[in-house]
């Protein structure tokens, strides 16, 4: 007898955003932090400021935490307004970030 399990493979989880990255207005000198939730915890996503990737380092902390996603950005200039990116798979969620 075929049981439900051992005839079709289990589903793959569709991997999405469950909570969307939010635009932020800060103050210059701070730090400011955006968060995503994803579908899956731990997803590979790739953080970007317009078309540049951001990575780990002093400028930027790069965090996740099972489904949150966090990019943490330091000691802010005005040139670190703009848009950013969080790109997972194909899937993609954005936010604007003014920084006064």
């Amino acid at each position: 007898m075929c049981s439900v399990y051992h005839c079709f493979p289990p589903a793959i989880p569709v991997l999405s955003f469950v909570k969307e990255l939010t635009s932020q207005e800060v103050t210059e000198g701070g730090s400011a932090s955006l968060c995503c939730e994803t579908s899956i915890p731990d997803a590979n996503v790739t953080w970007k400021k317009g078309t540049q990737v951001l990575s780990d380092g002093k400028k930027y902390s790069i965090k996740k935490d099972g489904i949150i996603q966090t990019l943490e950005i330091h000691k802010l200039s005005v040139e670190d307004g703009g848009e950013y990116i969080c790109e997972a798979g194909d899937k993609r969620s954005k936010a604007t970030l003014t920084v006064k």
